[in-house]
């Protein structure tokens, strides 16, 4: 994506009425769109839902700060954390918009309903 913004750049500097300029304009918002895409994915298949044990743990009045500090919460793994940050950081940067903030919103929200939902029951 990098090579292809530095293309875009270099056509809008020498060259603007161009074809390669549509092209690489195309191809960029195409791989844009597929990274927009991978991040939707990478959100909703590896989201998880806080069991109600856990939360129930981790609310806990419990003085034992130890036994504490080993329970985690983890909502994504830490690679598909590390590449949804990745995406999130170019997206920012480059993406020219912000809607891929509301997928993360829906998909994390939806977790945190059904999280909640899964305490009450328990």
């Amino acid at each position: 994506m990098a090579k292809i913004q530095k293309a875009v750049e270099y056509f809008q500097d020498n060259s603007p009425d161009s074809p390669e300029l549509n092209k690489v304009k195309l191809l960029f918002e195409r791989g844009k769109e597929a990274l927009e895409s991978e991040f939707r994915s990478l959100m909703t298949r590896h989201s998880k839902v806080v069991s109600p044990v856990l939360i129930l743990d981790l609310i806990s009045g419990d003085d034992d700060l130890e036994a504490q500090e080993d329970v985690t919460l983890e909502h994504l793994p830490e690679s598909v954390l590390q590449d949804v940050i990745r995406i999130s950081r170019w997206l920012v940067e480059y993406g020219r918009n912000q809607d891929f903030m509301n997928v993360y919103y829906q998909i994390r929200s939806s977790q945190l309903d059904r999280s909640i939902k899964g305490l009450k029951e328990h």
